[in-house]
């Protein structure tokens, strides 16, 4: 009976000592992932930073071209106005008529 136990005890210490080794290498696989995913977010953190910089200067490029566009809009709207207030009140409730087109006259 004392063998059989200690024979029983024997494959028991083994199983257990496949099963530590099992687990020390899905330890060791598990920080090898663990290692690799945390440069792939850091990584992936410092391309999301670089977009945002982007980001932040486009917007302030955007910002500055809409300005520059409503300047050169307000500028013409003035240019226009003028120039259509002097032909009013050079004509007053005269319209210009114009010759018929060449190619449309038959």
């Amino acid at each position: 009976d004392y063998q059989l136990a200690l024979e029983d005890s024997r494959r028991s210490e083994r199983k257990l000592e496949d099963n530590r080794r099992n687990l020390e290498l899905a330890l060791e696989n598990n920080n090898t992932e663990v290692a690799n995913l945390r440069m792939k977010l850091s990584g992936a953190e410092g391309r999301v930073n670089a977009l945002e910089t982007t980001l932040a200067r486009l917007d302030s490029v955007k910002r500055e071209i809409e300005f520059k566009l409503s300047s050169i809009v307000s500028t013409l709207h003035r240019t226009i106005g003028s120039r259509l207030g002097v032909h009013r009140s050079k004509s007053p409730g005269t319209a210009k008529s114009r010759s018929p087109s060449p190619r449309r006259s038959r």
